[in-house]
């Protein structure tokens, strides 16, 4: 009877462990289907522009809800967005996947930030029995004259860092969360970036993260940091 136990024992831990190998394997798979939804070569316009961006993502497990889009509007604009799904893991990744590929049907017809997450919105609240939602930073940039039109839905605000002077917050929400609320509306605002200053956007991941002192950096960390920094590229 012990040595039947065993066997079965030893069989039950074999099948365990194929299912769980399975599982990673399907996740890596997932895992690199969403990387391969965020953009990793620059923007291309008809005429050389004058802007940098870069972006990073270091998820903390296989798939994470964070992302990053950025793509030519037209011969002068640049789109770009930033978004956090409430949640980690699977469920976060699929509404994710789901509202950056609406976000970007949408902006093939409409221009207009606010117009474009009223839009968004509208489609992601009608399916959403789940009752997931997104914050999400949609801008679109004119690299002709450093005119930033963005919308901001209930993200953190950006950073600006000037060419001369100090770091500041800016972009503060122009409304409530995605996916959530039928009929939410939101305001495009304005931002001037002159030559030479940083833009940065970022989600919850780097203003939670504890430094070495166990206090959570939060966006004066972020802030401090910056200070710190010289001229360099966006990349850098």
């Amino acid at each position: 009877q012990m040595i039947e136990s065993l066997e079965s024992n030893v069989d039950a831990l074999a099948q365990a462990e194929a299912s769980r190998l399975s599982v990673e394997r399907e996740l890596d798979i997932a895992r690199d289907i969403q990387q391969s939804l965020q953009p990793h070569v620059a923007p291309r316009f008809e005429r050389p522009v004058d802007v940098e961006i870069a972006a990073v993502s270091l998820p903390a497990h296989h798939v994470a809800g964070d992302f990053y889009d950025y793509w030519a509007l037209d011969d002068r604009h640049l789109a770009f967005m930033l978004g956090d799904v409430a949640g980690k893991g699977v469920p976060a990744a699929i509404f994710m996947g789901v509202a950056r590929t609406t976000l970007r049907m949408v902006a093939t017809r409409e221009h207009d930030p606010a117009a474009i997450l009223e839009r968004v919105n509208q489609r992601l609240q009608a399916d959403n029995e789940q009752g997931l939602f997104v914050t999400l930073f949609l801008g679109v940039y004119d690299t002709r004259t450093g005119n930033l039109k963005y919308a901001n839905a209930g993200h953190h605000p950006g950073l600006l860092q000037p060419a001369v002077g100090e770091p500041r917050s800016v972009t503060a929400a122009t409304g409530t969360i995605l996916g959530t609320l039928d009929g939410a509306t939101w305001t495009t605002e304005t931002l001037q970036i002159e030559p030479g200053d940083h833009f940065i956007l970022y989600t919850d991941g780097l203003v939670e993260a504890h430094g070495a002192d166990g206090k959570m950096v939060d966006t004066e960390g972020v802030v401090k940091h910056l200070r710190t920094l010289g001229a360099q590229s966006a990349k850098e």
